[in-house]
């Protein structure tokens, strides 16, 4: 019974040190793993369509981490909340900003960080925050979307004003100015001997004068 017991003890001694063990190999790696990469959050207005979890980081173009999470933002829900993963060396300040841009022409959406002074300090998080905040500003392709529907209504207003302009009436009246226009042409035409001789005597009247 003794030996079962002492057994039983040395077994147990060697898992708390087995899981001792790894527990502190996690905790190095994971503090390796935050050493290497940084967490941020990005809120951004209205859809992110296109947008997924592993969608790529660039910063200035260069690809530099991914994107980690999605989801709505619950203090408001015309609001998406994405997190994203980069290098801990990317160099993430006040003044940098994110947009959302097409990957190409396959629908697929990436976060495009751009912007901060290398004077600026460090992006850093604010009270209650989980992660530093990275201000989001529309791409231009958003602003085009944005503005698609007064496009549509002003291209609208012009077709509907040239339809008035080219009426049938007005193609009448056209037609009639145009057809005064070639007869006062024919008219001018046809009297140019007569203006030629009347500033032939305008000129022998000025000789004579002088």
């Amino acid at each position: 019974m003794e030996t079962r017991a002492h057994h039983l003890l040395v077994g147990s001694f060697v898992i708390i040190v087995v899981l001792g063990l790894l527990g502190f190999v996690i905790w190095l790696a994971k503090i390796d793993i935050d050493r290497e990469f940084a967490q941020y959050t990005i809120y951004f207005e209205g859809s992110v369509s296109g947008l997924s979890t592993a969608s790529t980081v660039l910063y200035n173009g260069i690809r530099v981490g991914s994107v980690t999470a999605i989801e709505l933002d619950p203090d408001d829900p015309g609001r998406v909340e994405v997190t994203i993963e980069v290098a801990a060396t990317t160099p993430i300040r006040a003044g940098t900003v994110a947009t959302l841009e097409l990957q190409g022409i396959t629908g697929v959406s990436l976060v495009a960080l751009s912007g901060g002074s290398r004077d600026s300090a460090e992006l850093a998080a604010r009270p209650g925050e989980r992660h530093p905040v990275i201000d989001s500003v529309p791409s231009q392709f958003q602003r085009i979307f944005a503005g698609a529907p007064q496009l549509i209504s002003t291209a609208i207003q012009l077709i509907e004003q040239a339809t008035k302009l080219f009426s049938d009436q007005n193609l009448a009246s056209l037609a009639a100015i145009l057809g005064d226009a070639q007869v006062l042409s024919r008219e001018l035409a046809a009297s140019s001997g007569a203006l030629g001789s009347i500033i032939d005597s305008i000129e022998q009247t000025s000789t004579g004068i002088r």
